[in-house]
């Protein structure tokens, strides 16, 4: 510890940083995103999305499609998939941030295996809100719909937290439809 002012110390401290921001500023660009949700929507036969959560008694075929995509967890995670969970993820996060004031944020990995992209351990997509402390990964989303009655159960997700929003929203005298 070494300084040139007599009063103040300085301290080399030898911390080794992982410079994994970029791979992560890449996945989460909103125009690659965008488009790759496009991508999945089409696959699925959707023209766009909604401008509200889909009601029980219209989500059957959109359900039934990413149902027959997504039927188990070895699906979202297949390296043969990767595409496909790329743009289902980017749909998922288009749905929250239209619907549901979802914020989107990287979810840093200590332990492999539990990252969405395997191949890319430091690009972990996860949701927040305003509303609640509570976040999710999408990694974990997906495993809750296939675990749970596909995707009618993310809808009915996504129409609850739509009234949380727009309640957190009334309170907090913010306009949901400029966030």
């Amino acid at each position: 510890m070494t300084t040139d002012q007599p009063d103040q110390l300085s301290l080399d401290l030898a911390i080794e940083i992982r410079h994994t921001d970029q791979e992560w500023r890449d996945w989460a660009e909103p125009k690659r995103r965008a488009d790759a949700a496009a991508a999945f929507r089409e696959r699925i036969g959707m023209i766009e999305l909604p401008s509200a959560p889909w009601r029980k008694n219209t989500v059957g075929r959109i359900a039934s499609a990413i149902d027959a995509l997504f039927p188990d967890m070895s699906a979202v995670i297949s390296p043969e998939n990767l595409v496909l969970t790329d743009e289902f993820a980017c749909f998922l996060i288009e749905c929250h941030e239209r619907w549901d004031g979802g914020t989107l944020c990287n979810y840093p990995i200590q332990e492999s295996g539990y990252s969405l992209f395997p191949a890319q351990p430091d690009v972990n997509p996860m949701m927040s809100w305003p509303y609640t402390p509570e976040s999710t990964s999408l990694r974990g989303e997906m495993r809750f719909m296939v675990e749970n009655g596909g995707f009618s159960i993310l809808a009915a997700l996504f129409r609850s937290n739509s009234r949380c929003w727009r309640s957190w929203c009334l309170e907090h005298k913010v306009d949901a439809s400029i966030v």
